[in-house]
């Protein structure tokens, strides 16, 4: 096939992106949909016009990585670590953890129940299936009010930033039935019925893995301030994944580092932003300051990160969701047993995110229990699973069906809550008009009357 060709279909797939970006904020429709659909008809173009053998899984796994670290540090730097906020950070910490674990508990009963999986694959397969997507709920809820906003907002940050650490620690417990397998994801390596995994060698492994976190965080961020060229933030990103890699190599759990750094950053930025408001006095002249100096990060150097961050994790969000367009069976959609198990999985979901909103605000927000889609997260981590933990090629159809199942009818039931919220708040607009017509009405005709007396 002519280079040329791919050049014109990977601008062309890049442009509708931003279209959908644009439809999807007029229309609360998310883009995830209309980039599944891109790939569908991709694929659709390659059986019409006889083009098969194409080999992506490859670079599909290097997508999975690059961007498994994108979309935690995109996270992470979203983050407002504020002492007003700290309430709300642990309300939304608690919901991600008690989402997470009791929807894996449920999606991985009704695999083992439907699907006659194991214990330990169930829990697998539902892990990505339990993750809500910061990717789609972020661009989607900039109209709702303040709190609903934030809510929403540090939930699925936090449930994308768990989700991720909980797949992998549990990707390498995972007993096979191989001898010295080593996985290409995890690099785990392991014996026939053993898992190599040791809950005091991870609780090691994780301290050893903060404490160079942290100090590999400060020396990037000195080092960088003392680069001179203007050319640097790929350097910077180039540095984490770098890190990132060397650290699967030696079996640390990496996305910590990128955790620790982010985090950094964030809340350096949001120091900056006190200092402007006057709210965070330090005494300039003291030596503890002229320290933090030399790591004390410019607004600039946020927000060129943080907008470089978010243009390169759009480009890797854009080509997987339209991979995993092309790669899955519409058909699988019209199979009696994902029809049944998806709908289950979807009804069980939401039934146990009403409870989980009713227990941790006291009362049911409709746009809260209707928001909490599954998207880019769910599909890197299904991806991710290796080879010798797949099942046989029936039962892969049905679990791809089903995360298919859960992706749409999870986004078209986001988009369904923010319309009705859209709604609702215009019907109180308008109420509160007339209310404050009526009042003036009132005004004006008690000072009519003052005036006539």
């Amino acid at each position: 096939m002519d280079p040329y060709y791919y050049i014109i279909l990977f601008s062309s797939v890049v442009i509708f992106s931003y279209i959908f970006n644009s439809i999807s904020s007029k229309t609360n429709l998310p883009s995830v949909i209309l980039l599944i659909g891109i790939g569908v008809f991709i694929q659709v173009l390659c059986t019409v016009f006889k083009v098969d053998n194409i080999e992506y899984m490859k670079q599909l796994e290097i997508l999975g990585i690059i961007g498994v670290i994108l979309i935690v540090l995109e996270a992470v730097l979203d983050l407002k670590i504020r002492k007003d906020k700290v309430s709300l950070i642990i309300k939304t910490v608690m919901s991600s953890i008690i989402g997470l674990a009791g929807c894996t508990y449920i999606i991985s009963f009704i695999f083992r129940f439907f699907l006659d999986l194991d214990i330990n694959n169930s829990i697998l397969y539902a892990l990505p299936l339990s993750v809500l997507s910061s990717a789609i709920v972020i661009p989607s809820v900039s109209n709702l009010n303040e709190y609903n906003k934030e809510f929403l907002i540090y939930e699925s940050i936090f449930s994308d930033i768990i989700g991720i650490i909980v797949f992998y620690a549990f990707l390498k417990a995972m007993p096979v039935n191989h001898i010295d397998v080593i996985d290409s994801v995890n690099h785990v390596s392991s014996h026939s019925n053993h898992s190599g995994f040791s809950l005091f060698s991870e609780i090691k492994s994780i301290i050893i893995t903060i404490i160079f976190s942290l100090v590999i965080s400060f020396s990037i961020i000195f080092i960088f301030k003392k680069i001179k060229a203007e050319t640097k933030l790929f350097f910077l990103l180039s540095v984490l994944f770098l890190l990132y890699s060397i650290g699967k190599l030696f079996h640390l759990s990496s996305l910590i580092i990128v955790l620790i750094f982010g985090l950094i950053i964030s809340y350096q930025n949001t120091k900056n932003e006190l200092d402007d408001e006057g709210d965070n006095p330090d005494d300039n002249n003291s030596k503890w300051f002229n320290l933090k100096q030399q790591f004390r990060i410019e607004k600039s150097f946020f927000h060129d990160l943080d907008l470089i961050t978010k243009e390169s994790a759009f480009l890797v969000r854009t080509f997987f969701f339209v991979v995993f367009g092309f790669s899955i069976s519409i058909g699988s959609l019209l199979n009696l047993d994902v029809i049944i198990c998806g709908v289950i999985v979807f009804l069980s979901v939401f039934l146990f995110r009403y409870l989980k909103i009713l227990l941790i605000n006291g009362k049911i927000i409709s746009v809260l229990f209707g928001v909490a889609p599954r998207g880019l997260i769910t599909v890197l981590l299904f991806f991710s699973i290796p080879e010798q933990f797949h099942q046989e090629e029936s039962l892969m159809e049905i679990i791809q069906g089903v995360m298919l199942f859960i992706i749409l009818g999870t986004s078209f039931f986001m988009a369904y809550s923010l319309i009705q919220n859209s709604k609702q708040k215009k019907d109180e607009d308008v109420k509160l008009d007339i209310i404050n017509q009526e009042d003036e009405n009132i005004d004006l005709q008690e000072s009519n009357y003052e005036s006539d007396k």
